[in-house]
Parts: C-alpha cells; structure tokens; sequence
C-alpha cells in the first residue's frame, strides 16, 4: 500500500475510538504518512492552524462535538477552508449530510483499510471524493 503522493502529508484525525486511531495511525506511518490524532477537540479551527494537515479524517459522533459541526467550522475559515474533511461515521451517508456541513466525503464504518487510503491519496490530489 505505498502512497502515489511524492512528500510526507500530514493527516490530522479526529476519532474517540482509540483502537481505530492506533490502527490508522500505524498503516499510514507505515505507508509514509504523519499522523496527528486527537479524540476530542475545543477548538478545530486553532488545532488545524496549529497542526497545518493536508487532510482532516474526522469521526461525526464524538463525546462533546459533533463532526459534522467541527468540519463546517474548518470550511468557514478562509485560511483553512481548502483543507479536504473526510467525516466518518457508523450512520448512513442519508443520515450524514455531509454537503451540508462542508465535507468533501464520507466514509461509512466499518470500512477496509484500503479504501481509506484510497480516499485519503484522492483527498491529497485535490479531488472532491464520493460517498462511500
């Protein structure tokens, strides 16, 4: 699973689910990426700045935010609003809107590994992505 993209990017991830991350984090370190993980945030938009991610993957049903809230947050801001927001979730795309808040895909737990990567290199070259 060796990554098309030719520099090092960086992903921030926004998940509460601590096995997932550990997992997403060790197949994209293993694949070239950096992987920046948090399971709860305050304040998306100072994290974002802070971090500079080249994609934000980022779970819809948190303890204390909602991701959907958090990603239209990320697209409002002028400086960050160029940043692809993948938003996952065990709901259903229908449940989701993720247009709504911004998104630029979603991705529908449980999903393979490889397709996430998949999405995440598409993300990378700047192609607004599908529901999956």
């Amino acid at each position: 699973m060796k990554p098309n993209i030719q520099q090092k990017a960086k992903i921030l991830v926004v998940e509460d689910d601590l096995d997932l991350t550990s997992l997403i984090k060790d197949v994209f370190n293993d694949v070239g990426y950096e992987v920046i993980t948090v399971a709860e945030v305050e304040d998306i938009v100072k994290l974002v700045k802070e971090v500079q991610p080249n994609v934000v993957l980022m779970d819809y049903l948190l303890p204390q935010s909602n991701g959907g809230e958090l990603c239209r947050q990320i697209k409002q801001n002028e400086q960050l609003q160029s940043i692809p927001v993948i938003i996952s979730s065990g709901l259903s795309s229908e449940q989701v809107a993720v247009a709504d808040y911004g998104g630029d895909s979603f991705l529908s737990k449980p999903f393979e590994l490889e397709e996430l990567v998949r999405l995440i290199e598409k993300a990378l070259r700047g192609h607004k992505i599908s529901i999956h």
